[in-house]
């Protein structure tokens, strides 16, 4: 049941501790990556950087529980932030 709810959890099946340590370096590699990117954002759009921060880690929490693939980098990017900005300033 719990993993019908959360297909993102099978990927912890059968987890080494190779495979763990390669996993983590993964994640701080993407999180080096995704965290600046996400406040960059969030200054562009007017909002406080809490918000750039949490876009980028909650994306990719909520896809380890719910996505299904393992290669796969979830964040802010720049189509979505264009189009917010679009939506939030007002026409000159």
């Amino acid at each position: 049941m719990l993993l019908r709810l959360f297909p993102g959890l099978n990927h912890f099946r059968g987890i080494t501790r190779d495979s763990a340590r390669r996993d983590v370096t993964a994640g701080l590699s993407v999180a080096a990556v995704a965290l600046p990117v996400g406040l960059a954002y969030a200054a562009m759009m007017g909002v406080p950087p809490v918000a750039g921060i949490w876009a980028a880690i909650a994306g990719m929490l909520g896809y380890a529980l719910f996505g299904s693939s393992r290669t796969l980098i979830v964040g802010p990017d720049t189509a979505t932030c264009t189009l917010i900005a679009a939506t939030l300033v007002p026409w000159r």
